[in-house]
């Protein structure tokens, strides 16, 4: 039997097994105390509505790309993955149908590892922008922006341009890292400093290297940076949101059934309120048209 048939034959237990389901919950009597409950039954009515791709790496299974040192969007407490992209992913997942599973991977191999074929897509907390855009379909659920964090003392940077002649950390492969390599520091040297960049693996270490005091500045994603101000150990100095950014899912280049389908059930999340309720509880918001645009168009 040929991948193509397969898929069609899964396609066809999927639905028999739905509808299956469907008809115990009736017999069953359906309402409160039986059956599934209204937003599984809801789930299970758009996956038989979504047209599932023939590609998974694993049949059954949405296998994403997230890097899991990277509170709170992605990261482990003991045994336990948490954040609001190990929460989109299950939703997500469960709406077209699947089971959902993570290949755990540094920032900088994500899109490396999505063009190889290690998963199917990318839902990490993955900036849009343009040099990014040539290399994956992108599909937008939120927007966040950037901040600084710093320890106790008089140096408390609010915009890039504070932070010429001192060190800032930076997660590599980046935005920030970008930023701060280019044009932040080009406007430095323009005024006769300079600006030292260290990139690391992780934010973690990157802001343990604040902590430390070998850099001056953990130049972060803002969500990260106010749950970690929170802890004590730096102070977010930024009152500004900077770059304001769209944050989109990944797939492959030119992948429109993955593209589509993906797009489908987090448009089916928007419509039950589940995508709202999730991104609400991390103080995010879904992305408006002209953040994405800009996104898209920065220079």
């Amino acid at each position: 039997m040929g991948s193509q048939e397969r898929t069609s034959a899964w396609r066809r237990t999927l639905a028999a097994m739905l509808a299956l389901a469907a008809l115990t919950l009736v017999a069953c009597g359906g309402e409160a105390g039986g059956g599934q409950s209204a937003p599984q039954e809801e789930a299970a009515n758009a996956a038989a509505e979504i047209d599932v791709p023939e590609g998974l790496l694993k049949p059954g299974t949405l296998t994403v790309g997230t890097d899991f040192t990277n509170p709170p969007y992605s990261y482990i407490e003991g045994t336990e993955r948490k954040g609001v992209d190990v929460e989109i992913t299950a939703a997500l997942a469960e709406t077209l149908g699947l089971e959902p599973t993570a290949v755990d991977a540094r920032f900088a191999s994500l899109i490396p590892g999505l063009g190889a074929n290690r998963f199917d897509a990318i839902v990490s907390d993955l900036y849009m922008n343009p040099e990014r855009a040539k290399q994956v379909d992108y599909i937008p659920y939120f927007e966040t922006g950037t901040a600084f964090l710093v320890r106790e003392g008089d140096y408390q940077p609010q915009q890039p341009e504070d932070l010429c002649g001192h060190s800032v950390a930076v997660l590599q492969g980046s935005l920030v890292e970008q930023l701060s390599l280019g044009e932040i520091r080009d406007a430095c040297r323009a005024r006769g400093e300079d600006l030292t960049v260290k990139s690391f693996p992780s934010d973690p270490e990157a802001y343990n290297e604040v902590v430390a005091g070998r850099a001056d500045v953990h130049f972060a994603d803002r969500a990260f940076a106010v749950m970690r101000a929170g802890e004590g150990e730096l102070t977010m100095s930024s009152r500004d949101i900077l770059y304001p950014v769209a944050v989109g899912i990944a797939v492959r280049k030119g992948d429109s059934e993955m593209r589509e389908a993906i797009e489908q059930g987090i448009a089916e999340l928007r419509r039950s309120g589940q995508l709202e309720e999730i991104l609400g509880s991390y103080g995010l918001d879904e992305p408006d048209e002209a953040t994405i645009q800009a996104s898209l168009e920065a220079s």
